[in-house]
């Protein structure tokens, strides 16, 4: 998994549906190796840059542990 991702991922993917309503479980899906996937959809659900996003997932995963 990539850096900013850190922790368990179905912990991290279920915060993010809590907090952003619109994100389905197939927006918050993804496999080893496509982060840049996962980035591109939560840049278009949510309408947020890239670095927005890295944001956000930087403070959902530290919120994890």
């Amino acid at each position: 998994m990539n850096r900013f991702i850190k922790g368990n991922w179905y912990t991290i993917s279920r915060h993010l549906r809590n907090r952003f309503s619109s994100l389905s479980y197939e927006d918050v899906n993804f496999g080893e190796g496509q982060e840049n996937q996962l980035i591109s959809r939560l840049q278009a659900k949510l309408g947020k840059s890239q670095d927005e996003i890295l944001d956000i997932l930087n403070e959902v995963s530290s919120k994890t542990f």
